[in-house]
């Protein structure tokens, strides 16, 4: 009786090498359900740097030539969200935006399943996510592409809407000059919280900090810079090269440093033409509305009535880079019916990523994207909301790596 030849496994036929040039060739979709395969595969997938770098350096020569594709947008709208999610050739086919895996989400957590999810921040291809704006002492890491997530420890001390958050996630690969792919097996990342005036000492801003290398929150207060009136309060905060900027009140800019736990002494100095608005009170200064990051510069914008400036940070001060009346940009007459029945102005949004000329903003709930370079403005989402439209509408530029980041290891 002749025995049965042994199933061949394709482990055993294609040697290591072919089995990564075969994975190599795939759609970053599939490779990623290849992973579920075997654990060999999973290792090959997930462990093995030189198939890693090789991965990267095919897609980088994938990249578009032409400057304006690279700026194209993917945009998606989920709850009070609006992700600019960029480059198209970045993004897998069929992928569409969900953080319907986070338990909170997805109602397994029974204390949080009815709150509305926020995006906090976005940083080397991780979001940092909190159940509800009213509601942020629980935080969640995670991956959109791949699903993965972890949950962080309750933040200590405090819960209140007005703490500014931001995210620090080092990346997870480099690229030398010579071309080759780096993997960064021990990357760190940091979860900031600062606050002041609410329940805080004038003068002070309390610190609460998340630390992947410590694994626990630590809260501190630190003294404000002297160049910082004891009344201001923060406005808006944006991580930029490793450091933290801080908008406070009216319009100085200083610098966090979280590495450190310290406030640099010096402060920004706002645009010198800026706009002056005359009010029926006294001639006050137009606040401006945040900062944004574009090609690894910091941004910022103000806007008046339907008037919108936007500087960029150069050698530590504030250049104007755009200065245009929205209301006489070319725009199709469905974008002209939303805007000028509104009597409320325009609020600065963010800068795309990765092209300087495009700027988006809001009025009430419709957003709109500014093409400097065309001159024109193109209809984004138009979302509907409860309460304050104009308070929980939220934009987050996010530019996904061309290798979806793992989650980072809690060392302690």
């Amino acid at each position: 009786m002749a025995r049965p030849r042994p199933s061949l496994s394709i482990n055993g036929v294609l040697p290591h090498h072919l089995l990564l040039e075969v994975f190599g060739c795939l759609p970053l979709t599939d490779a990623f359900r290849c992973r579920s395969v075997c654990k060999l595969w999973l290792s090959c997938l997930r462990d093995d740097p030189y198939f890693i770098g090789q991965y990267i350096l095919r897609r980088i020569r994938e990249q578009p030539l032409n400057e304006e594709d690279q700026g194209r947008t993917h945009v998606q709208c989920n709850v009070s969200e609006m992700l600019v999610l960029t480059p198209t050739w970045n993004l897998p086919p069929g992928f569409s935006f969900s953080l319907d895996f986070l338990p909170v989400y997805a109602g397994l957590d029974r204390d949080h399943k009815t709150l509305k999810q926020v995006v906090e921040g976005f940083s080397n291809g991780l979001l940092l996510c909190s159940p509800n704006v009213y509601s942020r002492r629980l935080y969640y890491i995670c991956n959109p592409l791949t699903k993965q997530w972890l949950a962080l420890p309750r933040s200590p001390r405090f819960d209140h809407p007005y703490f500014l958050v931001a995210f620090f996630c080092d990346p997870f690969y480099s690229q030398g000059d010579n071309g080759l792919i780096t993997l960064n097996h021990r990357f760190r990342f940091k979860v900031v919280r600062l606050l002041n005036g609410w329940g805080i000492k004038e003068g002070e801003i309390l610190v609460e900090m998340f630390s992947s290398q410590k694994g626990c929150w630590t809260t501190s207060k630190l003294i404000l810079p002297e160049s910082v009136l004891p009344e201001h309060y923060l406005r808006s905060v944006v991580p930029c090269n490793g450091k933290l900027y801080c908008l406070i009140e009216p319009c100085d800019t200083f610098v966090y440093d979280p590495d450190k736990n310290e406030f640099l002494q010096d402060c920004i100095p706002p645009p010198l033409n800026l706009t002056y608005i005359q009010n029926d009170l006294e001639r006050t200064l137009e606040a401006l509305t945040g900062f944004s990051l574009c090609r690894g510069s910091l941004w910022i914008g103000q806007c008046f009535p339907w008037h919108l400036r936007i500087f960029e940070l150069v050698d530590g001060g504030w250049r104007m880079r755009h200065d245009v009346d929205v209301s006489e940009l070319d725009s199709c007459l469905r974008v002209k019916d939303m805007l000028f029945p509104y009597s409320e102005p325009i609020v600065f949004r963010t800068m795309h990523p990765l092209d300087s000329m495009l700027a988006y903003f809001s009025v009430e709930n419709v957003i709109l994207e500014c093409d400097f370079r065309a001159k024109r403005l193109n209809l984004v989402s138009e979302c509907e909301h409860e309460g304050n439209r104009r308070d929980c509408l939220n934009v987050s530029p996010v530019v996904l790596p061309l290798w979806p980041t793992p989650l980072p290891a809690l060392w302690a």
